[in-house]
């Protein structure tokens, strides 16, 4: 041979040429394992989504918003639930609340926030209102305030015609807001 000729069997031959190895790469992770990480994270937002799903199907549902009326109604129901059960102070606590957030959400009076005597002062006079509705009114809120502050028990009728008045209050305005205007 040559000197300068190049041959693949000299090349072999040769003591300080080595075996070519595969590269090595220098990054945090492999090619295949950045595929599993890819994987796992969409598996894992994938689980995240379907617990948000869950979640949000199983939160509680909103009550249907009532109308004043409505709201009067299940209060007085309550209020009668009250009295047939005996509690006569919870039963005229109960009264009282409810007609006084009536008018305070129905006629835009704070009643929740007044004496008796104050919203008696309020109402007299009021167009919305009739003068024997409101004098009924009043009477029932007095007797409420009377039997919620005494320490001796009511007489059951007179309670129960408490409860007949305030049904009518309620009935008499419920009649007002659903007839048709001229």
């Amino acid at each position: 041979m040559q000197p300068g000729s190049t041959s693949q069997q000299n090349l072999t031959q040769l003591p300080d040429i080595k075996e070519v190895y595969p590269l090595i790469e220098t990054g945090f992770l492999s090619s295949q394992e950045w595929t599993y990480v890819w994987i796992g994270l969409a598996l894992f937002l994938t689980l995240c989504l379907f617990f948000a799903i869950y979640r949000w199907m199983k939160r509680p549902q909103a009550e249907p918003t009532l109308t004043p009326i409505e709201y009067a109604w299940k209060g007085l129901e309550k209020a009668e639930h009250e009295l047939s059960q005996g509690e006569l102070k919870a039963f005229s606590q109960k009264l009282s609340l409810t007609l006084r957030a009536y008018i305070d959400t129905h006629h835009r009076i704070p009643a929740l926030e007044l004496t008796t005597e104050e919203f008696s002062n309020t109402i007299q006079g009021r167009s919305y209102l009739k003068e024997s509705e409101a004098r009924e009114l009043i009477q029932t809120l007095e007797t409420c305030d009377a039997l919620k502050f005494s320490t001796g028990g009511a007489d059951k009728k007179a309670l129960q015609s408490l409860l007949v008045s305030a049904k009518a209050f309620i009935r008499s305005e419920s009649e007002v807001k659903e007839a048709p205007k001229a």
